[in-house]
């Protein structure tokens, strides 16, 4: 006997209920056992993912131009027959990242919104694109080396969403 540990999961693709009692097993070992992501046993009803593939690629292979332009041939070729929306992304600051920001912009002369532009530098390489393919959405990160591709598990049909620390906003079809 290892202790009074409980763990309930609802595993919701077989429709089944395991309960383990008086068992402790590391999540590892549990994702292994249920083939199943950590994440996925850990979902709290947020919009996760199902699958997710990172596929590497040659950037240069796809013309010349803004690495912008490369990026939306990259992610065209990858869904030929899909819609694919081109995404606004902005990273959501932390309680830290905010204080810092208003000490900055009351105690000095620095204006408002420099951890927001940092984030913004960080992140400057990444391109998101919101994919729609045979009834099944897709979030797409394309970066100057892989491409990243998630099966969501729940639909977005706002124009405005979240996932995880990040905001999203479609911008247009491309």
């Amino acid at each position: 006997m290892l202790g009074d540990t409980f763990i309930l999961l609802e595993i919701r693709q077989q429709g089944l209920f395991l309960c383990l009692s008086e068992f402790y097993l590391a999540p590892r070992v549990l994702s292994k056992l249920l083939n199943a992501s950590i994440d996925y046993l850990l979902d709290d009803g947020e919009t996760l993912d199902e699958m997710v593939m990172r596929e590497p690629y040659n950037l240069s292979e796809y013309g010349k131009g803004l690495k912008s332009s490369k990026k939306n041939r990259v992610i065209r070729d990858k869904f030929p027959n899909a819609e694919i929306y081109s995404l606004l992304a902005y990273q959501k600051l932390t309680k830290g990242e905010k204080i810092v920001d208003n000490a900055l912009g009351f105690f000095t002369d620095a204006p408002f919104g420099i951890p927001e532009f940092l984030n913004y530098l960080k992140n400057n390489d990444k391109r998101f694109y919101l994919v729609e393919k045979d009834g099944k959405q897709f979030f797409v990160t394309v970066t100057d080396e892989f491409i990243e591709t998630r099966q969501l598990a729940n639909r977005i049909d706002s124009k405005k969403f979240e996932i995880g620390n990040w905001k999203f906003k479609k911008t247009g079809k491309i």
